[in-house]
């Protein structure tokens, strides 16, 4: 597999995405800033259980009994996976990413097909099938 073209972004831009994509001034910063994500290739690299890991320690950085942390909706958190997935997709395309194209229209209109999940196999048209499991492995993070 090779590795999907990423342009070089500042922390500016990484934010103004984060922004697009519904979160809040305050989880961006903390994604940005205490989490240490700021290119979208940390973010692309996320697998489920380390996105859904992100999003608890954003909440809850003290871990379950801490009062510390910032709210963050299910939306956005709906929305960074769906980003993930999307960059997933790019690198899979040879399509090259973008944080000026990382926008909630964008990061939902996948091709026909790989929104939905049947028996596992993504059916996004490709004569290869070369995208069979990402959309599982969203939906399934969705659902978790």
């Amino acid at each position: 597999m090779h590795k999907v073209d990423i342009i070089n972004t500042s922390n500016s831009e990484i934010y103004a995405a984060l922004q697009r994509l519904g979160f809040t001034t305050q989880v961006a910063i903390d994604i940005m800033y205490d989490k240490c994500i700021d290119i979208l290739e940390e973010l692309r690299v996320l697998d489920d259980k380390e996105g859904l890991f992100l999003c608890k320690v954003v909440r809850r950085p003290g871990g379950p009994t801490s009062t510390a942390g910032t709210t963050m909706s299910m939306q956005a958190e709906a929305n960074l996976k769906f980003m993930v997935f999307y960059l997933k997709y790019l690198e899979r395309t040879s399509r090259q990413a973008d944080t000026s194209n990382i926008t909630l229209a964008n990061v939902r209109s996948l091709p026909q097909g790989s929104q939905t999940v049947g028996t596992g196999e993504l059916g996004c048209g490709c004569a290869n099938n070369q995208h069979e499991g990402l959309a599982q492995q969203s939906r399934a993070w969705l659902s978790i």
